[in-house]
């Protein structure tokens, strides 16, 4: 209780909150934790049960006795998918009484308000007001959970949140799901001031987003592996923004701080996830986010006593910038072995990044970090403009899906059904793309000193010592976060396993489920290093199938090099 007033405060003195949308096991655990230290109600919980048998008045009412929540009505049904809808009086004191939200008596899981959170009737709410439980006859997961739980000041809009998710497949596969040993996948997308969303519904969420906003079921989501959390972070992420520019990170370390936060509240409130075993993944520029929380929750692991531990597993980074020097010294290499460029232009890019590492050693991180990206863009300019990101393709795909994005979560409708603040404005953005622009979003300029900064060697061994990790790249994603570059990255660090690893052979991986080779493999011990071929920066969007297959085999530990 004390750690979470403690949070709270920390919370309320930052204007901070926390938004979420969820998938679970169980709504009464949930609501019954709540109450029980002290929080206020959450805004939503939706649940749907296939199979549902028994007397669901009496399961309601049982939430109801720990949680600070009747019910007004229920309804108990026994069919093969059950659909149940309350009418709830909060009755939390912090909150006004008697709020009632009009049922809703027919769903159709076609598009994202109606899977999260599924409420399209008018309804008077405040922050922490609403509770319903409904089933979706055509979502093939068991449970849902959504909601947004904040804190602070949200009347003039500048509650500062993060939004996560947390879905839950019922049919795992490799795993059974309500198992303890059931992994809790926690994924965020980089930029800085990328949504995590975009991973939601573009690469391995339960749903994909089409160009003209409909959601589509993906056959290929990773949630058929384990539990995920989609972080929006850190703060001037997706719906996320400060109270004044103090709220903005500067540093990975304040990032990893502001995330322990959040899980260490997520995990407090969710004992019944608190065992499992935590696998912290993310892609492009949270290839320093993931390894500076991952190592962050290391060091406080160390601090506290057992039963206040996150259980982390391993972490898994896909095309991952994490020494950008480094990594930027690749790109000239992997243009001219593609035949980008030829020898007289390799020549002077190289030159042009001998001058980008001496401003490092300088210690001058602004004026080497617009060096180097001065010459990725001119090393592109002169092979025809290929998007740098997938070089297969012209002009910028990520703008038409940013577009998609942009459009679904700035609907009025969505922010009302998600409880997020009238007028509050979704971003998802490339902050490194703005170099030293004075104008670039906040979230850019803050983090604009931290993009020539390394992830620490220590860091990264210390987690390869005492964890599983994973690091994954696409073939033909041309930026600095190139599969070359993460090579490179692998193979100058000095962990206990590095000799092995190093005398180990890079071999084919065949993924049946696609008759072929779903790219190569590099595997010794805990730690794994794998090219998936014919895919981009976005390696899930790309070769759904051969991503799940590699998640696959990296959470049961099985063998890239076997059936």
């Amino acid at each position: 209780m004390a750690l979470l007033r403690a949070v709270d405060e920390w919370l309320v003195q930052t204007t901070a909150g926390l938004s979420w949308i969820l998938v679970g096991d169980d709504v009464g655990e949930w609501v019954e934790g709540c109450a029980r230290m002290e929080l206020p109600c959450p805004a939503y919980f939706y649940t749907w049960h296939h199979h549902v048998k028994g007397d669901v008045e009496t399961f309601l009412v049982s939430l109801a006795n720990g949680s600070q929540v009747a019910p007004t009505s229920s309804v108990a049904v026994d069919v093969d998918v059950t659909l149940v809808h309350q009418q709830w009086a909060v009755l939390c004191p912090s909150q006004p009484p008697q709020t009632k939200l009009e049922s809703v008596t027919s769903l159709d899981a076609r598009n994202f308000l109606e899977l999260l959170p599924a409420m399209k009737s008018p309804a008077t709410r405040t922050q922490h007001e609403l509770m319903k439980v409904v089933a979706l006859k055509d979502w093939t997961m068991r449970h849902l959970l959504a909601g947004y739980l904040a804190r602070g000041d949200i009347t003039n809009g500048t509650t500062l949140d993060m939004t996560l998710a947390m879905l839950h497949d019922g049919e795992l596969g490799c795993f059974e799901g309500t198992s303890t040993h059931t992994p809790v996948i926690v994924w965020l997308n980089g930029g800085p001031g990328a949504s995590s969303m975009t991973g939601l519904l573009t690469e391995m969420g339960p749903y994909r987003i089409n160009s003209d906003g409909s959601l589509s079921r993906h056959p290929h989501s990773w949630t058929a592996l384990g539990h995920m959390l989609f972080f929006d972070q850190p703060v001037g992420t997706g719906y996320t923004s400060a109270k004044n520019e103090s709220g903005y990170v500067n540093s990975q370390l304040e990032m990893a701080e502001q995330l322990h936060v959040a899980l260490t509240a997520f995990f407090t409130l969710h004992p019944e996830y608190a065992s499992n075993p935590v696998v912290v993944a993310g892609e492009s520029y949270a290839g320093k986010y993931v390894p500076h929380i991952a190592h962050y929750i290391h060091d406080k692991n160390n601090q506290l006593d057992k039963s206040s531990v996150i259980n982390l597993w391993g972490i898994a980074i896909g095309n991952g910038e994490m020494k950008p020097l480094l990594q930027t010294l690749s790109v000239p290499d992997y243009a001219l072995a593609l035949g980008l460029i030829d020898q007289e232009q390799f020549i002077q890019h190289r030159q042009s990044l001998d001058t980008c590492a001496s401003l490092v050693q300088d210690g001058k991180l602004v004026e080497a970090f617009g060096v180097c990206q001065r010459t990725e863009d001119e090393i592109y300019r002169q092979a025809g403009n290929p998007f740098i990101y997938d070089i297969r393709q012209q002009g910028n795909a990520f703008s038409a899906l940013t577009k998609t994005l942009s459009t679904y979560f700035n609907l009025p409708e969505t922010r009302e059904a998600l409880n997020i603040p009238p007028h509050t404005l979704w971003t998802s953005i490339d902050g490194s793309a703005y170099g030293d622009d004075p104008a670039a979003p906040s979230i850019a300029r803050h983090l604009l000193n931290d993009e020539m900064v390394d992830v620490p060697d220590a860091i990264l061994e210390t987690l390869m010592n005492h964890y599983h990790v994973l690091f994954y790249a696409g073939n033909m994603d041309g930026s600095s976060c190139n599969h070359l570059g993460v090579s490179r990255v692998v193979d100058q660090l000095h962990w206990d396993g590095a000799d092995e690893y190093h005398t180990a052979s890079r071999r084919p991986w065949t993924v049946d489920s696609v008759g072929g080779v779903g790219g190569l493999a590099k595997q010794s011990g805990n730690v794994a290093v794998v090219v998936i071929t014919n895919s981009g920066h976005l390696v899930p969007t790309d070769q759904p199938e051969a991503s799940l297959d590699m998640m696959r085999r990296f959470l049961t530990q099985g063998s890239f090099h076997e059936g």
